[in-house]
């Protein structure tokens, strides 16, 4: 009886699951206020926002709405869960996790809407995409922007991002100290 209830507990000792959980917290912002996010066709929130998912295999579609602009459409793919290897000491564990889909993860738990205007003329659309740039630069490379504005004398990030968005260092470095969060600097500092 021992045994059976030991293999029991050990069954149902799923490290994705009980680590990671079988949801995820998936948060949303865009350039623009109040954008719809629909998950799979289902309306889930109007950014700024948070919605929490279901872990999954599948892959997850994600389409932003806002009138006058284009439609954003993203796909969320899930990886394997990292903590669920630490299930390599009983394999059923294995199966709980995958049962119970602790086994998965979406690897972006932040995601920034770029949405863009509908019926740009070809000249307009070149600067979008350029301030586009700029904006997925900062968000991806906020912590070396903060570094090197802390260190108050350049670097090449900011140099970089004084190029893209033709916004002095200065300027940029007093932004970068200012603000906390990625999506704050580029909503505040990029947005124009």
């Amino acid at each position: 009886m021992k045994k059976f209830l030991l293999l029991g507990i050990m069954t149902l000792a799923a490290c994705g699951t009980l680590f990671s959980g079988t949801t995820q917290e998936v948060t949303f912002d865009a350039s623009t206020p109040s954008t719809t996010v629909y998950i799979d066709g289902i309306e889930v929130c109007n950014t700024p926002c948070k919605t929490t998912i279901d872990r999954s295999a599948d892959a997850i579609q994600l389409v932003a709405k806002k009138k006058g602009y284009n439609d954003r459409v993203i796909t969320l793919r899930s990886t394997v869960n990292r903590t669920a290897f630490f299930n390599i000491t009983f394999w059923p564990s294995w199966l709980t996790d995958a049962a119970s889909g602790g086994v998965w993860e979406y690897k972006q738990n932040q995601i920034y809407l770029q949405m863009e205007p509908k019926g740009l003329s070809t000249v307009q659309k070149q600067e979008f995409l350029k301030k586009s740039q700029a904006k997925r630069f900062a968000l991806f490379n906020f912590e070396a922007l903060q570094y090197e504005a802390a260190l108050g004398n350049g670097g090449e990030y900011l140099s970089a991002l004084s190029t893209l968005s033709g916004k002095n260092e200065e300027l940029l470095t007093a932004a970068l100290l200012e603000k906390d969060n990625e999506v704050a600097f580029v909503n505040s500092c990029l947005a124009q």
